[in-house]
């Protein structure tokens, strides 16, 4: 009775199941949209406040901001490193931006920045430069919680299933009582195929803009070095995941020789990528350590048993639900796997099990790679009895002694996302 249902489910599962998403306006490929207006700031260190340049209709805000560095607060070292969780209300940020966006990622990017050198003429020099990524907990809607690829894989800022996000950039004096520093933040957005179904389907290109620098503020912790903080709100004009964005910030230095002119300095850069959350996928793999399979055969009209090792290529269907509403699907925990193997009898070997990803791989090698272990369905026909082996049976006879009889075997291997590789592979050429 099961059987049936079974083959069934595993087969729309497999290639029944993409062409749900398939829209006929879809674009494949990716695509990218024009950057957003450049944001330019002035940070005055050492003043008692600092002014935003330009500041397009600035939102009502402090003229300073007392930020949390100490325990519990937003920062595990300041300004150096940020903590892994805090609470929003009560760590200065909240004064920026009161009210938490869940749909919303928070991107800071904090810089340090020392004494002129002979590259930076009367402007401050850069020291360190770091990047962060928080979003709303699940669990608790007032913690920000520090969101990143996998484990072993860099531990890069990561937007997963978030349609918009709010710069807050950071600058701290080290080592400098007063200086002026004058930079630009420049935001473009680069639209992806989503990996479940590259080559079958695109999706809609996101429009992003940006609303301007909402307060270019100092903050008052600590007195004698005030950190300037300025918010950029990147909105998205519809819910087109995934998308890369891109933010470059680059330092304005003026000339040594006539202080009235500048140039732009080295740009500090970063990609940040945002994914849409993907509960299954299409994939490809092997049962590298093979499945025994009984054979009853006729050799010159005698029945005989042998054991043969099949190694097949399998067509997967992944289902990542419902880790995927919290976590990347490339992330390490198991899913549930469907096959059929393409070659052969298909329905007369389905497989279930569940499959492993290792995000290093992809991380190290640019192919994502998983292993799968569970249960192969395999239809064997040999006899109801073993006895009939070694008798003399003609072709007729040999053929009614056959039954077909299901057996449940263990089977490992490795898969590998088809859309990925195909668009891998598509690159290279």
């Amino acid at each position: 009775m099961l059987r049936l249902p079974l083959r069934a489910v595993l087969l729309g599962s497999i290639f029944v199941a993409p062409l749900f998403a398939l829209s006929p306006n879809d674009d494949n490929g990716s695509k990218d949209t024009p950057p957003l207006a450049p944001q330019e700031f002035t940070c005055i260190f050492g003043a008692s406040t600092a002014s935003p340049k330009p500041s397009p209709s600035p939102s009502p805000a402090p003229t300073s901001i007392e930020l949390n560095t100490g325990k519990g607060g937003a920062f595990s070292s300041f300004p150096t490193a940020m903590a892994d969780s805090f609470k929003w209300k009560g760590s200065g940020f909240d004064a920026l931006v009161p009210q938490l966006d869940p749909k919303k990622a928070y991107i800071f990017h904090i810089t340090t920045w020392g004494p002129p050198d002979s590259s930076t003429g009367s402007a401050p020099s850069l020291k360190t430069s770091s990047w962060y990524l928080y979003s709303l907990s699940h669990l608790d809607k007032r913690t920000m919680v520090l969101r990143r690829t996998p484990p072993l894989t860099g531990n890069d800022p990561l937007m997963y299933g978030l349609s918009s996000a709010v710069l807050l950039a950071i600058q701290a004096p080290d080592g400098i009582d007063s200086a002026t520093l004058k930079g630009t933040y420049t935001i473009s957005i680069s639209q992806q195929a989503a990996a479940n179904l590259s080559n079958t389907v695109a999706v809609v290109n996101a429009l992003l803009g940006a609303t301007g620098i909402k307060g270019a503020l100092r903050t008052n912790i600590p007195k004698e070095n005030a950190a300037c903080v300025e918010t950029i709100d990147i909105p998205v004009i519809g819910e087109s995941l995934p998308y890369d964005v891109s933010l470059s910030f680059t330092q304005t230095v003026p000339s040594k020789d006539d202080p009235s002119k500048a140039s732009d300095g080295p740009a500090l850069k970063r990609t940040i990528h945002a994914l849409d959350r993907e509960f299954w996928d299409i994939g490809m793999g092997m049962n590298v350590l093979g499945v025994k399979e009984t054979q009853i055969t006729d050799a010159n009209g005698k029945v005989t048993s042998s054991v043969t090792t099949r190694v097949n290529a399998y067509a997967f269907a992944d289902v990542y639900f419902p880790e995927a509403y919290f976590r990347p699907k490339n992330w390490f925990y198991p899913h549930v796997i469907m096959g059929l193997p393409i070659n052969g009898k298909p329905l007369h070997s389905p497989f279930a099990g569940l499959s492993e990803p290792l995000p290093f791989v992809e991380k190290y090698f640019g192919v994502p790679v998983s292993v799968f272990g569970g249960i192969v369905f395999l239809q064997e026909r040999i006899p109801a009895s073993l006895s009939f082996v070694g008798q003399n049976l003609d072709q007729d006879d040999f053929n009614k002694i056959l039954i077909p009889h299901w057996v449940k075997k263990p089977m490992y291997g490795v898969e590998l996302p088809l859309g990925q590789l195909i668009g891998k592979i598509k690159s290279k050429t």
